[in-house]
């Protein structure tokens, strides 16, 4: 049986993993410059637990997500803990590189924002990322709901379709954005009835 629930303390090193490896063409130039246990490290400092949630079956994390809202994200940089961490030199490079995974979203308080849904690729097919967005958002409570996705990852597209989102608006990838494996990213909302 398949639990959703609110991430705790104790899912951090899961959850930080979770991301790591189902974004892991994301993280691949911090990995190929920094090697995978410090990224991971690096994500398990900057994780705002409060705004997570975890899919759990047999005591193993198997999907996650974060739903933050106006007044933050899911993940903040506290650069002076992170250079006592890693150094100076280091800290400036991934804040550069996560500075838009920080930055607040414009939107009202009754809006939640969703980011960082991520199914264990054991489980992908399975409607386990519709479970978690519906239990997620029941739990959250907000009116309101956005998100934003890849015009690559179509599988995502379709499952936030058929929980009612719809697309509002389009924003092309940052100019110095060394991904290639999209060209916008794709706004989503589901408004309340």
């Amino acid at each position: 049986m398949v639990t959703i629930r609110k991430a705790v303390e104790a899912d951090r090193p899961a959850v930080a993993n979770s991301i790591i490896t189902a974004f892991d063409n994301d993280f691949s130039a911090f990995i190929k410059q920094f090697g995978r246990e410090f990224v991971l490290n690096f994500m398990e400092q900057v994780l705002q637990m409060k705004y997570f949630y975890v899919a759990e079956q047999a005591d193993h994390i198997i999907g996650i997500l974060a739903i933050s809202d106006a007044n933050g994200r899911a993940t903040k940089l506290d650069r002076q803990q992170l250079t006592k961490s890693f150094g100076r030199f280091k800290t400036f490079l991934l804040g550069l590189g996560f500075s838009d995974f920080e930055k607040l979203i414009k939107i009202p308080a009754t809006t939640g924002y969703i980011e960082y849904v991520a199914v264990d690729a054991s489980q992908r097919g399975q409607g386990l990322a519709q479970k978690m967005l519906k239990e997620s958002m029941r739990i959250a409570g907000f009116k309101d709901y956005v998100l934003d996705v890849k015009d690559s990852n179509e599988v995502a597209i379709r499952c936030y379709q058929k929980l009612g989102f719809r697309e509002f608006t389009r924003k092309k990838k940052p100019f110095l954005n060394p991904l290639k494996d999209f060209k916008e990213f794709i706004w989503m909302e589901r408004l309340a009835d």
